[in-house]
């Protein structure tokens, strides 16, 4: 399965709550979905205080697409 498949899947499940779709945009073509810088950080203050309670790692890996 490649990636764009995976993120719209993800994008289309319910494991976003539809509060955190709306801050999902989507590229120029329309093809990828990504959050705004505000609702990235609160995405990743909710998942901080998960692994917080669960004691699980978390792992962020950030990709630089702009080229």
């Amino acid at each position: 399965m490649n990636h764009l498949k995976i993120i719209k899947e993800e994008k289309s499940s319910s494991s976003y709550p539809e509060s955190s779709r709306k801050g999902m945009k989507m590229s120029e073509a329309g093809e990828y979905p990504f959050f705004s810088t505000t609702q990235l950080h609160h995405m990743l203050n909710i998942e901080r205080k998960r692994t917080e309670r669960s004691k699980k790692p978390f792992l962020l890996l950030l990709l630089d697409i702009s080229k």
